[in-house]
């Protein structure tokens, strides 16, 4: 049975990491390059019934969704979802610690959370990156430099058997969670949410223009029948 530096060892060579010039470089990366965003008004629709965003008798967007989805067909943009998406990657719990699953497979307590700095490299951060893990500095490494110092980690005050099982841990966990079609389904989703927000709101404000208008309508009629009698 191999030891759990070698099993790490493996895990690295096959995830590759990220090499961008001589110095960016990382030993852990994971593709999140985003897919197709389907943002036609009919499947925009659609996904946000099944995900009850909007009643379910809804037939049609709001003129003003419509407006806004006609002018935007040529070019949607979702800045504002990926930097959301990024934020939640850099700054939730989520992904510093694993499953009950992952915990199973390798020995781990139920719960536990780890010190990580993630990072994004890439065209338009389609990478995400591990930059520190439990101490350890990994940015300006490759993943050669990496395995070969856990080859020999007498030099090292933070890989023990431990880390490395830590880390061997999580970065089978980061494999289930960083991928482009995970990415790619929650960008449509925050899309999909954002377009239907705008719907409900501009219904809401329809909604209470109507209210306000018969409230108005009563009262000048009450007070056109009381100067009659």
């Amino acid at each position: 049975m191999k030891k759990v530096n070698e099993r790490l060892i493996d895990a690295l060579e096959k995830n590759c990491g990220y090499l961008s010039g001589r110095h960016d470089k990382w030993p852990i990366a994971y593709n999140v390059k985003i897919g197709r965003i389907k943002t036609d008004p009919d499947t925009l629709l659609a996904l946000a019934k099944a995900d009850d965003m909007i009643p379910h008798a809804t037939t049609e967007w709001h003129p003003d969704v419509l407006e806004h989805l006609e002018k935007h067909e040529d070019g949607f943009d979702y800045e504002f979802e990926l930097e959301m998406m990024r934020e939640g990657v850099s700054d939730d719990d989520t992904y510093r610690t694993y499953s009950p699953k992952t915990a199973a497979r390798f020995g781990l307590p139920d719960c536990k959370y780890f010190d990580v700095k993630f990072g994004f490299a890439g065209r338009s951060g389609g990478y995400i990156v591990i930059e520190e893990f439990e101490g350890c500095t990994l940015r300006g490494m490759s993943t050669e430099d990496l395995t070969d110092t856990l080859q020999d980690r007498s030099e090292s005050t933070y890989m023990t058997n431990e880390w490395c099982r830590n880390l061997l841990a999580m970065m089978y966990e980061w494999g289930q969670c960083f991928t482009p079609e995970i990415a790619t389904k929650e960008l449509q989703y925050q899309i999909t949410s954002r377009i239907a927000s705008m719907h409900n709101e501009a219904v809401d404000a329809d909604e209470a223009r109507t209210q306000e208008q018969s409230e108005v309508s009563y009262w000048q009629t009450r007070d056109v029948m009381t100067e009659a009698a």
